[in-house]
C-alpha cells in the first residue's frame, strides 16, 4: 500500500470516533493481552473484534471499505432540506461534508408517536446494530448521510421524510456504492414520458409508484398464476383490445393510477391512462433487465443503476 494511500486510510473514523490507525493499535494491544494469558489470537481475528468493539461488525477489512466508500460519497454538495407548505426545497452548499446527525430533522418530526414499527426493527437488527440512511437528490447524488442510534428515531425520521416527499429506494434501485446503507432515500419526483401519439400526458406518476410498476411488471416475468385469478380474466375478456401487461398493470395499480378501484369495463379515459403507464413502465423494465445482463458479465457485481427518471 502507498504511503499516502496508508495515511488517508488511517484517519478514517469509525462509529465509535477512534480513527483506523488508532483501532490497529488497538487490535495489537488485544493480541498482546490474549498471548499474556496463553490464548493465541490471529491479526485478522483482533481486528474484526475491534472493528465490532467500534461499531462495525462486519469484519475488519469491509468495515474499512465501507469507511472508505463513506469518504468518498461525502464529495457531493451538502443540500438542506425545508419544507414549508409541504414542498421540499434543496439549498446547495458546495465543498462541504455532510454532517452524520441531522438533530433539527429528527427534532422536526420526532413528535411523531412511533407504533410497532420500532419493536419489529429492534427484532429483526438486534440491539447492538445502528441504522444508516443515505439520502439522495433529484440527480440521485448522496448529499446526506444519517447515522441514527435509537429505532423511535429512526420510524419518526422515515416517515417525516415521506411526508417530506421522500420515498425509500428498493434494491434494484440503489446504486451499487450505498448498498452498505440501512436504507436509501430519494425525492419522489414526478415522472415523465414520452409515448408516441400521444401530446398530453393523461396522468402524473410519481418515481416510487413508477418503481413498483416496474418491479411488478419484472415480477409478471416469472410467471405468476395472475391468470387464475377472476376480476384479472373478466377484464381480459370485456377488453380483447388490451395487451395482457396492460390488464397486469390495470389490475394491480388502478387505485394508484385512476383514483378509482378496478372496473371490468373501463372507459375511454382509463384506457389512455394504463396505455401511457404502462408504456412507460415496460421502457423502463427493459432497461433494468439490460443493466442486470451487463451487471452478469462483471463477476456478478451489480452496476450503479440509472434510476434518475
Amino acid at each position: 500500500m502507498p504511503k499516502s494511500t496508508k495515511l488517508k486510510t488511517d484517519s478514517l473514523i469509525f462509529p465509535s470516533g477512534r480513527t483506523v490507525k488508532d483501532c490497529r493499535q488497538d487490535a495489537k494491544k488485544l493480541k498482546k493481552d490474549a498471548l499474556s494469558q496463553s490464548v493465541k489470537l490471529s491479526t485478522s481475528k483482533a481486528l474484526d473484534k475491534v472493528a465490532e468493539q467500534n461499531g462495525m461488525d462486519c469484519g475488519w477489512s469491509r468495515a474499512v471499505q465501507v469507511l472508505k466508500t463513506r469518504a468518498s460519497l461525502n464529495i457531493y454538495p451538502v443540500v438542506t432540506v425545508s419544507s414549508p407548505n409541504g414542498v421540499v426545497i434543496s439549498r446547495n452548499i458546495e465543498n462541504v461534508k455532510p454532517p452524520k446527525n441531522e438533530c433539527d430533522v429528527i427534532a422536526l418530526i420526532k413528535k411523531l408517536d412511533p407504533p410497532t414499527f420500532a419493536k419489529e426493527l429492534l427484532a429483526s437488527l438486534g440491539t447492538k446494530r445502528k441504522l444508516d440512511v443515505a439520502i439522495l437528490n433529484e440527480k440521485h447524488e448522496l448529499y446526506r448521510t444519517v447515522e441514527i442510534n435509537a429505532f423511535e428515531d429512526s420510524y419518526a425520521f422515515h416517515h417525516g421524510l415521506y411526508e417530506k416527499g421522500f420515498y425509500p429506494l428498493k434494491e434494484d434501485y440503489i446504486p451499487n456504492d450505498l448498498r452498505s446503507f440501512h436504507s436509501v432515500l430519494a425525492p419522489d419526483v414526478v415522472v415523465h414520458s414520452n409515448m408516441p401519439g400521444m401530446r398530453n400526458r393523461p396522468v402524473d406518476i410519481k418515481a416510487s409508484l413508477m418503481m413498483a410498476m416496474v418491479l411488478w411488471l419484472d415480477y409478471l416475468d416469472s410467471d405468476p398464476p395472475i391468470d387464475n385469478n377472476e376480476d384479472f380474466n373478466a377484464l381480459r375478456k370485456n377488453r380483447p383490445s388490451w395487451t395482457f401487461d396492460m390488464c397486469a398493470m390495470y389490475w394491480k395499480f388502478s387505485k394508484d393510477l385512476t383514483g378509482k378501484t378496478m372496473s371490468e369495463t373501463p372507459d375511454t379515459n382509463i384506457e389512455l391512462i394504463v396505455r401511457y403507464a404502462t408504456y412507460s413502465a415496460l421502457q423502463k423494465v427493459h432497461k433494468l433487465w439490460a443493466q442486470r445482463e451487463q451487471a452478469s458479465q462483471y463477476e456478478g457485481r451489480i452496476l450503479p443503476p440509472d434510476t434518475a427518471f
